[in-house]
C-alpha cells in the first residue's frame, strides 16, 4: 500500500520484503502491472500542506573541491504537498553560510532529482559542510522547513601533490566461470599504463588469505573491480569510477617503498617512506599504512566458461598482508615518517615475481565507506630488492 496526496498523480508502489513467494529487499510496482492486488490510499486532513518539499538525499560530484570552481549535485526531492509546484529555490550553504541559488522550474511529481550547478566560492583548506536547502516554493518560503534540507561532508584543497599510482582491487575465485574475462581487460589495460597496482583478493579458492577474506566485505560477487576503494558520500558500498577518475583525485601525501632481500633465510625487509604537504591534517586528518604482498605468474587451475584449464596463470594475488589487515597508525615526524617491517617469504612464493603495495586509507569501520578512499599508493618489485648485506637483515 502506497499512501499519496488527494491530489498527486497515482505513480509506482515501493515496498520491502516478499512478493508472489520470493524474498526480496525492496522492489517496485506499477499500478498496471501488479498481478496482485496493489492499493493506493488517497489522504485528506486539514494539516496537509498546499504546497512542501520533503529531500530524501544528495549526492555531490566530488569528494574533494577547490575554491572558486564549478560543482554538480545531485539533490532528490518528494512533493509531499497537495498541489504541484511550479518552481523551486534551492539554496547551497557551506559551514552555514548560503553561498548560491539555483531554481527549478517545476516539480510536479511524487519523487524526482535534479542536478544543481554550483560555485562554491572561496573557503579554507580542510572539511566543510556542504548543505543544499528549499528556501523557497512558488516564490514563497516553505510552510514546513524541518525535512528541506539534506548535507555532505567536502574536503577542500589547494595543493595537489599527485597520485603516485592507483590501486586496482579485482575480487576473483577459481571456481568463478566468469572472472576470466576480467582478466583479459585488466591485462589489456596494464599493457596500456603503467600506473596502475593490481591487488586481486581470491575469495574462498585455495589463492585465499586472510586479509583478502576481510577485503571480501566489499562485495557479494565475483568479478568486482575497484579502483582505490572509491565510495560517494553516504553510500552503503564502494563505487564504480574510471581509472582516469581514480588518477585525477588529489593526493595530499606520497609514498616511496624499497626493500632488501636477504637469500639465505628468505627473509625481506621493508622500508616505506611517507610525505604529506601542509594541508594533508586538516583535510584527511589520519591515514594509516597498508603493506601487501601480492605474486604474479601463478599456475593454479581456473573454470572459465563450462571447464577448468590447469595451466592457467594468475597475476596480482595477494598472498599477505605485512601490516595489519585495515593499516598501521602512523607516526609522523614534521611532515615525513618512515615505517620498516620484516617478513619471511613462503618457500612456494617466487620473489622475483612479487610486489610490495602499500598505501595510506582510513580504516574500515564496516560503514565508513564514503572515508576510506586511497590517500595515495605506490609498489615496490621485489626482484630490484637490493641484495642484504652484512647488518643490513
Amino acid at each position: 500500500v502506497s499512501v499519496v496526496s488527494k491530489d498527486a498523480e497515482l505513480g509506482s508502489s515501493y515496498f520491502y520484503g516478499p512478493y508472489n513467494g520470493v524474498d526480496n529487499d525492496e522492489i517496485w510496482l506499477e499500478p498496471d502491472e501488479s498481478e496482485s492486488l496493489s492499493l493506493q490510499c488517497i489522504v485528506e486532513g486539514d494539516n496537509i500542506p498546499m504546497y512542501d518539499l520533503h529531500t530524501t538525499g544528495l549526492s555531490f560530484s566530488k569528494k574533494y573541491v577547490q575554491s572558486g570552481n564549478n560543482y554538480s549535485s545531485y539533490i532528490y526531492l518528494r512533493n509531499w504537498g497537495k498541489k504541484s509546484i511550479s518552481s523551486a529555490t534551492i539554496a547551497c550553504e557551506i559551514d552555514g553560510k548560503e553561498i548560491a541559488t539555483a531554481t527549478m522550474s517545476s516539480v510536479s511529481r511524487s519523487i524526482q532529482s535534479e542536478y544543481l550547478y554550483f560555485n562554491i566560492g572561496d573557503i579554507p583548506p580542510g572539511k566543510h559542510k556542504l548543505t543544499l536547502r528549499v528556501k523557497e516554493i512558488n516564490g514563497k518560503t516553505p510552510e514546513f522547513p524541518l525535512d528541506d534540507a539534506q548535507s555532505v561532508t567536502i574536503k577542500s584543497y589547494s595543493q595537489d601533490m599527485g597520485r603516485d599510482k592507483v590501486m586496482l582491487e579485482l575480487y576473483t575465485a577459481t571456481w568463478c566461470p566468469n572472472t576470466p574475462r576480467a582478466h583479459k581487460s585488466i591485462a589489456a589495460l596494464m599493457e596500456e599504463r603503467d600506473d596502475i597496482v593490481l591487488v586481486s583478493n581470491h575469495l574462498s579458492d585455495k589463492m585465499s588469505c586472510d586479509a583478502s577474506g576481510a577485503y571480501g566485505v566489499f562485495t557479494h560477487y565475483t568479478p568486482t573491480t575497484y579502483y582505490d576503494r572509491y565510495a560517494s558520500y553516504g553510500a552503503s558500498s564502494l563505487g564504480y569510477i574510471s581509472i582516469d577518475n581514480a588518477k585525477s583525485q588529489p593526493s595530499l601525501a606520497k609514498l616511496n617503498v624499497t626493500a632488501v632481500y636477504e637469500e639465505n633465510n628468505r627473509q625481506l625487509t621493508i622500508k616505506v617512506n611517507g610525505v604529506k604537504n601542509e594541508e594533508f591534517d586538516a583535510v584527511e586528518e589520519y591515514a594509516n599504512l597498508t603493506v601487501l604482498l601480492t605474486e604474479d605468474s601463478i599456475v593454479a587451475p581456473q573454470r572459465e566458461e563450462d571447464k577448468y584449464v590447469n595451466d592457467y596463470v594468475h597475476n596480482g594475488v595477494l598472498r599477505t598482508n605485512v601490516s595489519e589487515i585495515w593499516g598501521d597508525p602512523v607516526t609522523w615526524n614534521g611532515t615525513r615518517f618512515v615505517k620498516t617491517y620484516t617478513i619471511k617469504l613462503d618457500d612456494e612464493w617466487v620473489k622475483d615475481n612479487m610486489h610490495v603495495v602499500a598505501f595510506l586509507a582510513k580504516p574500515f569501520t564496516g560503514r565508513n565507506y564514503e572515508d576510506i578512499g586511497l590517500v595515495n599508493c605506490n609498489e615496490f618489485l621485489l626482484k630490484n630488492a637490493l641484495p642484504a648485506l652484512r647488518g643490513d637483515a
